[in-house]
């Protein structure tokens, strides 16, 4: 009769009990290695497609850029021309005027959407959050608002600039996109993904409204 580690004779039912979760475990581990294999082998395949596809859709792009630094022999020449040997940066030329609108862009988009996303976490925060009257009321006048037109509130937005004198400034590039039901919307249905419980939890461990939408 075999004998087990300790010294003590094994009796052959328990021995055959040993090589069964011996085998049970040879297979449990070769499963774990062909499911490793399988996922390993799964995300070469999708990296190798993104990358291809990444190629493809980059490609154009590149060349685009390409072109426009070559000389006019060599946009002309054949075969193309894949690699610059002399970049043209010059065909650039950025004047001041050009310059200033680029800056004037940023800045603008800046204002923007660093207004929207205050004013829609807020507000967002404050539909799901706090009890107050109206606030479903309220809720659907702002959904509504994403529901008008652009070329309505175009053109109030346009009256109304025109009247309160901000022609060519930034207020009048900004002051009327600095809140947006949709962005509202969205990040409202992010919020009501937060269970409840963890607001009141909070609220007895004594954190504030903003506490909170900062904190947690």
């Amino acid at each position: 009769m075999p004998a087990d580690p300790a010294g003590d004779v094994m009796a052959p039912g328990d021995s055959a009990d040993v090589e069964e979760r011996q085998r049970a475990e040879d297979r449990a581990a070769r499963l774990r290695r062909a499911r490793v294999w399988r996922r390993r082998r799964s995300k070469f395949w999708t990296y190798t497609g993104l990358i291809l596809g990444s190629v493809i859709v980059l490609f154009p792009v590149y060349v685009l850029v390409v072109d426009s630094l070559l000389t006019t022999p060599q946009y002309l020449s054949t075969p193309p021309t894949l690699i610059p040997t002399h970049p043209q940066f010059h065909n650039f030329p950025i004047s001041g005027s050009v310059r200033d609108a680029l800056f004037n862009s940023v800045v603008q988009s800046g204002i923007i959407v660093g207004a929207q996303l205050v004013t829609s976490v807020l507000a967002a925060y404050a539909f799901v959050f706090l009890r107050f009257p109206l606030r479903r009321t309220l809720f659907l006048v702002v959904l509504g608002t994403i529901m008008i037109p652009f070329e309505i509130t175009a053109t109030v937005n346009a009256t109304t600039v025109v009247d309160l004198n901000w022609e060519g400034s930034f207020l009048g590039l900004t002051v009327p996109f600095l809140a947006t039901g949709f962005g509202i919307f969205l990040i409202r249905q992010a919020f009501l993904q937060i269970p409840k419980e963890l607001r009141e939890a909070a609220v007895i461990d004594g954190y504030g409204p903003l506490r909170f939408l900062w904190r947690i």
